[in-house]
């Protein structure tokens, strides 16, 4: 017996104790929804600010979002099939479609996470920390790689997407290794934004702003964590369509990685970290004078002010940079070459060791008497 009140229709998910699609059905709606829009406000700025063609971090960021949003996609239709049922509520055609397209899911997110750890790694290049980068990005590969052969090969080989009344041994262990890696990469990126950006001379509360926007990272942390308390090793071969809450951890914990990767473009971000030390477009002023050969020149001051006046605006700063997320890399990929080169200008000008882009002024006196007595004039 219905219990719809009159007027109203049936709900297109219902949650009882043999079915929890509801659920998943959500969590995969919004997490689209939501890592859509998110890609939306990124295309929009880079078309309104003028940006050139695509960059290498867009590619990452934008392969992690389609996948993300395709891996989903698999989930829902796993989802018309059977995923989130009781297995013995569904005939045999429902579990071999179910148990395929769930298969393809897990591998799926491994790729999407993938994609989104080369997107930060290769946000916070560094030249002078290229050893650093190259280490991390190969890290990034082999625990991509890594990964998706340990899911991929977790049951027999020959029928690798079934798992019902198969013997998956290790499947617990493959993901606790996976998940603490998955953790490590995460610590990893918020430990090296911070070491950047620690050295850069700006004020703390924009340093803590940087932070603030890598530490979202911490989100997915959470998921992982709550991904991995919820599975169930005994259901993966006696009820595999029923472990709703695993599913809405993965789809929560994927989305919310490729979302807060987007964040590093908001507003905040952006104007509180336009250091000028390369990322929103470098700006080339003289403050001292320019050199041509032995000779010092003044500059024309209004051009630096015009300058720092446009630094201010957020639709010119991102017109000048190669990318709106490069944001992250004001006190991040380039933080410490922008502190360096303020350690040198700033030792320039206060010491004399250096005699570059300081203006000189050279003085000389004449010297002439007079006698009062002669009729003369003036003797040197």
């Amino acid at each position: 017996m219905s219990t719809t009140p009159p007027g109203y229709r049936e709900p297109f998910e219902s949650v009882t104790s043999n079915d929890q699609t509801a659920w998943i059905v959500i969590a995969a709606t919004l997490g689209t929804v939501y890592s859509l829009m998110f890609l939306g406000f990124r295309t929009f700025i880079r078309r309104t600010s003028g940006l050139g063609r695509l960059s290498s971090d867009d590619i990452a960021l934008g392969a992690a979002t389609l996948v993300a949003v395709v891996q989903s996609g698999v989930v829902l239709g796993a989802c018309s099939s059977g995923l989130g049922k009781h297995w013995l509520s569904l005939d045999a055609e429902m579990q071999r479609e179910v148990q395929q397209m769930t298969y393809a899911s897990t591998l799926l997110f491994v790729i999407a996470l993938g994609f989104v750890f080369l997107f930060l790694f290769n946000l916070m290049a560094d030249p002078t920390q290229k050893k650093m980068l190259r280490i991390a990005l190969a890290s990034v590969v082999v625990w991509t790689v890594a990964s998706f052969l340990a899911l991929a090969l977790q049951c027999d080989i020959t029928h690798a997407w079934k798992t019902s009344g198969e013997k998956c041994e290790g499947s617990a262990l493959r993901w606790q290794i996976i998940s603490a890696f998955d953790i490590l990469l995460e610590v990893l990126v918020i430990c090296f934004a911070g070491y950047l950006v620690w050295d850069v001379q700006i004020t703390s509360s924009k340093k803590w702003t940087v932070l603030s926007a890598f530490a979202v990272r911490l989100l997915t942390i959470i998921t992982t964590i709550f991904r991995l308390t919820t599975f169930n090793q005994s259901a993966l071969s006696t009820n595999p369509t029923f472990e709703a809450q695993f599913q809405v951890w993965i789809q929560a914990g994927m989305h919310v990685s490729t979302i807060s990767a987007t964040v590093l473009i908001l507003r905040p971000v952006i104007y509180n970290l336009s250091t000028n030390y390369g990322s929103l477009g470098p700006t080339i002023s003289h403050a001292y004078g320019a050199a041509s050969q032995a000779t010092y020149v003044m500059s024309n001051l209004s051009g630096v002010q015009r300058s720092r006046q446009a630094d201010t605006k957020f639709g010119q700063s991102l017109a000048e940079s190669r990318g709106t997320e490069y944001i992250a890399s004001a006190s991040v990929g380039h933080a410490r070459n922008g502190a360096h080169r303020a350690n040198v200008e700033t030792e320039s000008v206060e010491s004399g060791s250096s005699q570059r882009m300081i203006i000189k002024k050279k003085t000389s006196w004449k010297i002439e008497t007079y006698d009062k007595d002669a009729e003369s004039g003036p003797r040197e």
